[in-house]
């Protein structure tokens, strides 16, 4: 890639870094300007953001434009990563929230299982990002398929639209809309989204500080296990597409532990097996044996299954704590701590150049206090959606969706 050799070199980690800033102050801000302003805009610039920055980056023979675009390429991805998730939870009622929500990053584990493939078949980097740019083209036409999240409507006083939105939803869902629909809670737009009111008071903070550090954790493990994979011996395309393809049943695992024990038990315990997982990392022996790259291997997989499974919790536990109002703005924020997670992993796994066991050894210690610190956060399992930081205070939700009986649902 531009010739960046010797001296040069450095430029390459110039360019990743710029990736992270970039998608790091999005993030702080994106999450504000979707509860602001909503969702549906700050997501379809996003994305727009993303691909245009991609195809820009494939032709130009200057390194400055490439640091640009990676730059908005990492923008757009923040705006995207902090509104995603809200609004497919918001379309979806309690009860089908962690069938839908965490389902959807099975397209995800599809996607980075892929990438390996590709990269094998196609080592010019230019051709890889157009093969993957192309495949990111529906992205432009989004913003006339998928509507705003009514949840959001609603919170900001934009009531009709609302229920224009969800009576199209019932229309193709082929269910009547309630006949009080709207009424169940009379909706009164609050003081508006402020990072303020995550700090309002010290359950909220305590909630969301929390939240952020389960985030920086799972990321930096999660990360430190994908980018460990191509040290651990054999094959590094076959390492890394192991790490990445059991992802798939994590996500599964995932749904039917949520549903059976609750997103606490779930999260908690699957933080202590990536705890364990990393501890017997670093004692497995450094050479080159089949016994022990076969050992490296396996361990790797099981932690990012199971670092997978609490990443997952961690997203759907997040957006059930906060309410509506504050929804985006405590999920970007969480996502920016985990960019400085996955940000962190990349030196956490230079460490193996001093000891081999030390960059699980780290790891694992990170999971372990994060663990710990989850046990303080309420379990969020059949609770309904919280719309208003009033909601918030006293546990109560609205219900606004129809389920299969016609009646409102949460």
């Amino acid at each position: 890639m531009y010739d960046l050799i010797c001296d040069d070199s450095i430029l390459l980690s110039i360019a990743q870094s710029c990736f992270w800033v970039g998608m790091l102050v999005s993030l702080l801000v994106g999450g504000f300007i979707s509860d602001r302003f909503g969702r549906r805009i700050v997501w379809y610039c996003g994305g727009v953001l993303v691909l245009l920055g991609t195809w820009i980056m494939i032709f130009p023979k200057s390194f400055v434009v490439f640091i640009v675009c990676r730059v908005f390429v990492g923008i757009g991805s923040g705006f995207r990563n902090c509104t995603s998730f809200p609004m497919l939870t918001e379309f979806t009622a309690g009860k089908y929230r962690s069938w839908l929500g965490i389902g959807s990053f099975i397209f995800w584990a599809v996607g980075i299982s892929i990438l390996p493939l590709i990269g094998y078949l196609i080592p010019a980097w230019r051709m890889f990002l157009l093969v993957t740019a192309i495949a990111a083209i529906p992205v432009l036409f989004y913003w006339w398929l998928i509507p705003e999240s009514p949840r959001w409507l609603l919170l900001n006083g934009k009531e009709e639209e609302a229920k224009i939105v969800l009576a199209k939803i019932s229309r193709m869902n082929k269910r009547p809309l309630p006949d009080d629909l709207g009424l169940q809670k009379p909706v009164i737009p609050e003081t508006r989204a402020s990072f303020r009111q995550m700090f309002s008071s010290w359950e909220t903070a305590k909630k969301i500080l929390i939240c952020w550090d389960l985030w920086f954790a799972n990321a930096l493990v999660y990360y430190g296990v994908s980018y460990g994979s191509v040290d651990l011996g054999g094959n590094r395309y076959l390492n890394f597409f192991s790490v990445c393809v059991v992802e798939i049943p994590s996500n599964f695992a995932f749904i039917w532990s949520a549903h059976r024990f609750g997103r606490k038990k779930s999260v908690i315990t699957a933080m202590i097996i990536a705890l364990v997982a990393s501890v017997i990392a670093a004692a497995i022996p450094t050479n080159q044996s089949s016994a022990s790259v076969g050992g490296r291997v396996t361990v790797a997989i099981i932690a990012k299954f199971s670092i997978s499974f609490s990443f997952f919790g961690a997203y759907l536990w997040c957006v059930e704590l906060f309410p509506t109002v504050i929804r985006s703005t405590a999920l970007s924020t969480s996502s920016a701590m985990a960019r400085i997670g996955s940000f962190s992993a990349s030196y956490i796994i230079w460490l193996i150049r001093i000891h081999a066991a030390l960059p699980y050894s780290i790891m694992g210690a990170i999971c372990l206090q994060a663990a710990v610190l989850g046990l303080f956060l309420p379990e969020t399992k059949g609770t309904p959606t919280l719309e208003t930081m009033d909601d918030m205070k006293k546990d109560k939700g609205v219900a606004l969706l129809v389920n299969g009986d016609g009646k409102a649902d949460s």
